[in-house]
């Protein structure tokens, strides 16, 4: 998936918060508001504190944890996916035959995740039911599945993984119950230009459950404030009607 950086979103429901519940998306988008996805974990734990932000945690981590919890609980909407991040999602593919087709080197041939029905995503937790993912690709090292994550991004040079990105990859090794998972990163395949794109690099992250227990404890403690705060907006047309009348009769 690609960085966001590049590509923010300047919409008014970003700055403001919505007052009214707006329209659920539909399809997989829908289902997506059932759950916190693996993309979504670095900024759920960082809105609850179980993390903290440093200099290298990427704008859109930060953007995502001002305003996760009033998405899942259907108060504002989804930000739109900025010019990069669709570049680089709509390069997956091109990733993944890149590297089937040789640039890997000694390392596996990898499956992309669209030979898997729309309608099955996104997976979801055993253990946490509020943790889902919908993986990349993946693929089988001595018979044991791999999850493969694939990250672009515009400017490239990274020399090794964002830590986010091991959060994410830790959430969708709890989610599938992979031992461990391939970081695919694919530099400036974001770009508009291709001839940004660089080398292909895979990086190995090991399945860390002490990790994945805190990934399922933050999705257990952020949903309780979801459905918290879904609570309060349900009662607060109510408390507003109720307040109006008992002005209108103090008026009388």
């Amino acid at each position: 998936m690609a960085d966001a950086d590049d590509g923010l979103s300047m919409e008014l429901d970003a700055m403001y918060p919505a007052s009214q519940p707006v329209a659920p998306p539909t399809g997989w988008h829908g289902r997506r508001l059932l759950t916190f996805g693996a993309s979504e974990v670095p900024a759920l734990l960082i809105a609850l504190g179980m993390e903290q932000a440093d200099d290298a945690t990427p704008g859109y981590v930060l953007e995502l944890a001002e305003r996760l919890i009033d998405i899942k609980a259907g108060l504002r909407k989804p930000r739109k996916a900025g010019a990069a991040a669709d570049r680089g999602s709509a390069a997956e593919t091109q990733v993944v035959e890149s590297w089937n087709a040789g640039a890997r080197g000694t390392w596996p041939a990898i499956q992309h995740a669209s030979a898997v029905p729309r309608e099955w995503l996104p997976l979801v937790d055993r253990h946490a039911p509020h943790l889902s993912c919908t993986p990349d690709a993946w693929c089988r090292i001595g018979g044991e599945l791999i999850n493969v994550q694939i990250k672009t991004d515009v400017r490239g040079g990274r020399q090794h993984p964002d830590r986010e990105w091991c959060w994410q990859v830790q959430a969708e090794c709890a989610v599938t119950g992979a031992g461990g998972s391939i970081l695919l990163y694919a530099p400036g395949w974001a770009s508009w230009r291709q001839s940004d794109r660089g080398a292909l690099v895979g990086w190995v992250v090991e399945r860390d459950d002490a990790i994945i227990e805190r990934i399922r404890e933050a999705t257990t403690v952020g949903w309780q404030r979801v459905e918290t705060l879904k609570a309060t907006a349900a009662e607060q047309p109510k408390t507003t009607k109720k307040r109006q009348k008992k002005e209108a009769s103090d008026g009388e």
